[in-house]
């Protein structure tokens, strides 16, 4: 099976290691599949032929010898389905694989983003140090539950990989902005702040490029 997978060719230096196509490489590494690069230029910039592919001019897009489509969360997916590496065998482990790739999307990255759109200027307002202090709190909720969910186990469904809390835990730790307090009595989460071989080589490869 031939993949390709869409990258921008530069991103800002405080955006490498955060830009989505991370997520899709992660995958793909981890199952040992082998994928091609298709490289754009930032979303301003794209051709209109990659919006064909890529509606709104972002990464990552995916195709492989039977689908083209995009949003790194459905491309997970389609890579994890059918995938022992990824997914459970059973229909509601992979039901439960589902519901936390959703989670990792919609529950827990939008308090992360919600530090990551405060700059130093606003942080420095008394307003945006109220809306820092209380998506900070929000975070370490959302971690705690996490972490309480995860335990003592290696991974949160039999042997399938915390993709989606990793990402974002790799995420916090690439932009510097770990909350005070949010990882606080999350020891489950603190003792995977390790990254795995595939997440190792997908994040080389990705970063090859943004140089």
């Amino acid at each position: 099976m031939t993949v390709q997978i869409s990258a921008f060719s530069w991103v800002p230096k405080g955006a490498r290691g955060l830009v989505k196509d991370l997520r899709v490489r992660w995958a793909l590494e981890e199952s040992g599949i082998a994928y091609e690069e298709h490289l754009t230029l930032p979303r301003g910039e794209c051709p209109d032929e990659y919006r064909q592919w890529q509606p709104f001019g972002q990464v990552p897009a995916y195709r492989d010898d039977r689908v083209e489509m995009f949003e790194s969360g459905a491309i997970v997916l389609h890579i994890a389905r059918d995938n022992p590496v990824l997914s459970p065998p059973d229909r509601n482990g992979q039901a439960r694989m589902e519901s936390w790739v959703f989670a990792a999307l919609s529950t827990i990255e939008p308090r992360l983003q919600g530090i990551f759109l405060i700059d130093d200027a606003l942080a420095a307002t008394p307003e945006g140090a109220a809306f820092k202090t209380r998506m900070s709190e929000l975070l370490a909720n959302r971690l705690g539950v996490l972490s309480n969910c995860l335990g003592a186990n290696e991974y949160l469904l039999g042997q399938i990989h915390r993709c989606g809390h990793h990402d974002g835990n790799r995420a916090a730790r690439c932009a510097g902005t770990r909350p005070a307090g949010a990882l606080a009595g999350t020891d489950g989460l603190c003792g995977t702040m390790r990254s795995p071989s595939g997440i190792c080589t997908g994040a080389g490869r990705a970063d090859g490029q943004l140089r």
